[in-house]
């Protein structure tokens, strides 16, 4: 868990409807935050909307980011479906709970998240 001061962090979930994977990741994502002690919003970003800001463009789905910030950034473009490693090393749909804590730790030893009073 985090030190005692409460920090705020946005997360983006890039996703497409169909994905079997994309309500997984939003669980583990909020799983973790609730345990690290965060404040969070969650927005949902439905890569097929038609009124796509297009920096959420070339996205593979699920993409997490936490505060702008892919949970395990990937070097292929382009909308397919992502996947990640797990502790393991095998590949799943999702990213892991571990990949997410630590870039909660990241961002919050960095000040990147806002500090809640």
């Amino acid at each position: 868990m985090l030190n005692q001061k409460r920090f705020y962090m946005k997360v983006s979930i890039i996703y497409e409807p169909g994905c079997p994977n994309y309500q997984k990741a939003r669980e583990i994502v909020e799983e973790v935050c609730q345990t690290e002690g965060l404040e969070f919003s969650i927005e949902m970003i439905d890569s097929t909307s038609r009124d796509l800001d297009p920096r959420w463009r070339g996205f593979g789905s699920p993409t997490v980011l936490l505060d702008g910030q892919e949970v395990d950034p990937s070097d292929g473009q382009g909308q397919c479906c992502r996947v990640y490693r797990n502790e393991e090393g095998a590949l799943q749909g999702f990213p892991s709970r571990k990949a997410v804590a630590e870039l909660i730790r990241r961002s919050s030893s960095s000040d990147s998240g806002v500090e809640m009073n």
